[in-house]
């Protein structure tokens, strides 16, 4: 609310508005028109200026000096506006819904409040003291602006924007506060910065002028409390909720309800029902909700979503080569226990060495009939060993033993 009129201009603009026509039948048009020639009109012009004086003194209180600010307000619901006496705070104007202020400007919730017929009337019409003995009090409040913005690929980006207002009003009613902390870091000594709302409502007026800067405290208090909460938690548990490999990853609700019970345990606040009551800060706290957390550097947030991506793909990588070598450890030793196995077989049977790679190339089922043969006739000579080995050669060749025992392919002829 601001004055557009200073209070002596507001003062003359609303006797005039009052005053001005009445003074101008009583002492210019009776005396010199009514009287001599219209007498019969004068008493009905002067109770038509008395009806006037009670019209517009209604009309430039309400429409005007209400307006001004000057002796009259016209309260807002749940908006309390600050009345001062002798430079001082000394009271509020303020049209309540569901809430009570009590005699040390307490806020309580009140339910199912009946308010007076001439009330509703006026719609919050207040006549608050003389001006400028009372006047309307300002002060200049520090306020957060959340803004948000959509980019291409669909997420939404935050921002908090300060400003500082000169203002009369104090809003009463529930609301959603922002705020930005910054120079925080994780368990893993990663700078990280977060965007917070709290939803509070203001429920001391007291308390809440004492403080020079209201919100500029409180944020300053609160954002002492996440510093030393967000130490508690590795970078990876805090921006990791996109990957769902993740188990220890905290959503961003969740995180606003443990800082909720850290705030609580580390002050030692008492709970009004479910709120938090920072007494000395003149308001109560419903919850907190983490609406963006993010390494300090962007580029370097999104450079560690990539870096945990591919962690876990050549984790995953790591494991499947693990899983495939010991496959290939597991065939090889097989492969070496039934070499070792045919080996065994063919030096037991006397068969020369040169012998067990072409057994290895028979196959298990001819290798086993090969074998098996060999067992119950003994150690073949070249020609016997021709003669069984015919019936594993191809169609084009025929594996031949030489006269000292060595190993020959010959095409065979048709």
């Amino acid at each position: 609310m601001t004055k557009a009129d200073s209070i002596p201009t507001v003062y003359v603009k609303s006797f005039a508005y009052i005053f001005v026509l009445p003074l101008i039948i009583w002492y210019g048009l009776t005396p010199y028109l009514l009287n001599p020639y219209f007498p019969q009109w004068t008493n009905t012009f002067f109770w038509l200026s008395i009806v006037y004086i009670i019209a517009a003194t209604i009309f430039t209180t309400y429409l005007y000096m209400a307006k001004q600010g000057v002796c009259f307000l016209l309260a807002q619901e749940n908006v309390a506006t600050l009345i001062s006496k002798g430079g001082a705070f000394h009271k509020v104007v303020v049209s309540l819904k569901d809430l009570e202020i009590d005699e040390n400007f307490k806020v309580v919730e009140v339910k199912n409040v009946h308010k007076s017929w001439f009330k509703k009337l006026v719609g919050g019409f207040t006549f608050y003291g003389i001006t400028p003995i009372s006047d309307v009090m300002f002060i200049e409040l520090r306020h957060n602006k959340l803004l948000k913005k959509e980019k291409n690929n669909g997420e939404v980006e935050y921002t908090v924007h300060r400003t500082t207002k000169r203002t009369s009003w104090i809003d009463l009613k529930i609301t959603n506060y922002a705020m930005h902390f910054e120079d925080l870091e994780t368990a893993d000594r990663n700078k990280m910065t977060a965007i917070v709302t709290g939803t509070m409502r203001i429920n001391n007026i007291y308390a809440f002028l004492k403080n020079r800067d209201p919100y500029g405290r409180l944020e300053e208090t609160l954002w002492a409390l996440f510093r030393g909460f967000i130490k508690e938690y590795r970078t990876d548990d805090l921006i990791g909720t996109m990957n769902p490999d993740n188990e220890n990853a905290i959503d961003k609700t969740t995180l606003g309800k443990l800082f909720f019970k850290h705030v609580q345990k580390t002050l030692n606040i008492p709970m009004n029902g479910d709120r938090l009551d920072m007494i000395d800060f003149g308001f109560e706290i419903m919850n907190f909700f983490v609406l963006d957390i993010n390494l300090k550097d962007r580029s370097a947030e999104e450079a560690a979503q990539l870096l945990y991506r591919t962690e876990k793909e050549r984790q995953a990588t790591v494991l499947k080569a693990q899983g495939e070598a010991e496959r290939i450890r597991t065939i090889a030793q097989a492969d070496a226990d039934k070499i070792a196995m045919i080996a065994q077989k063919c030096k037991e049977a006397g068969i020369l060495t040169e012998f067990q790679m072409l057994t290895e190339k028979l196959g298990p089922a001819d290798a086993t009939q090969l074998l098996y043969f060999i067992a119950n006739n003994g150690a073949p000579n070249n020609e016997m060993l021709k003669k069984i080995l015919a019936p594993f050669s191809s169609p084009q060749t025929t594996s031949l033993i030489s006269t000292k025992g060595e190993v020959s392919t010959v095409e065979e002829s048709n």
